[in-house]
């Protein structure tokens, strides 16, 4: 009980403290969903939401809806593979395979929804640019939320520029990976982009672009 209180409290803490950038052990089960591949589950932490598959758990003590969680081998705001303390059940042999972090709510339940799965999106629009040591920053709207990256090359007289609509025409802009856009302000064609992170919510894609390109 001592155990729960204190994460509770944790919780709250962290909700009200400046500390927005960095990684969430503790969060909430917001949703569980069977699936043909398996149950998939949604997480709320202080940085948005966490979505992926549960990998492996107690059978009479399931992950539900509303237990307070812990990572306790990693964080839950970072792709891959995690261990989870369900302070409800006490149950520590809880294994979940995160696969999107920083969602919105709306998102995530579509994702959950969905059975696992967003729709691929080749249009949208730049909604900010930012030089880095590291390169030139990009975050992208699209209708399933923000996709943020790294600006491999461009032409120098037609530049991406904040509210350009653009296309994919070699992918999409939900897929990690180097992809190839149309600005259809400047109709250069040559842009293209290093997509780092996708289905984000609009401030944890701010947050990654004011931090130069870091959660």
């Amino acid at each position: 009980m001592k155990t729960r209180l204190f994460l509770l409290v944790t919780i709250l803490m962290m909700l009200f403290t400046g500390s927005a950038f960095a990684d969430v052990a503790v969060g909430s089960v917001t949703g569980v969903r069977n699936t043909d591949d398996g149950p998939i589950i949604a997480i709320y932490t202080q940085e948005g939401y966490s979505v992926g598959s549960i990998d492996s758990f107690v059978v009479d003590k399931p992950l539900k809806d509303g237990n307070v969680i812990e990572a306790i081998n990693g964080v839950l705001t970072k792709p891959g593979k995690v261990r989870i303390l369900d302070e409800h059940t006490h149950s520590a042999d809880n294994y979940v395979v995160l696969e999107y972090t920083h969602l919105t709510k709306e998102a995530a339940e579509r994702w959950l929804s969905n059975n696992g799965r967003f729709g691929d999106v080749q249009r949208g629009s730049v909604t900010g640019i930012r030089s880095t040591s590291d390169g030139t920053k990009i975050a992208i709207f699209t209708q399933e939320g923000y996709s943020v990256g790294t600006i491999l090359e461009y032409v120098a007289a037609k530049p991406m520029e904040d509210g350009n609509i653009i296309e994919a025409i070699n992918g999409f802009l939900t897929d990690t990976g180097k992809v190839r856009i149309l600005d259809e302000h400047t109709h250069s064609a040559d842009n293209y982009v290093q997509i780092e992170a996708v289905y984000l919510s609009e401030e944890a894609a701010n947050r990654w672009l004011s931090k130069g390109g870091r959660f």
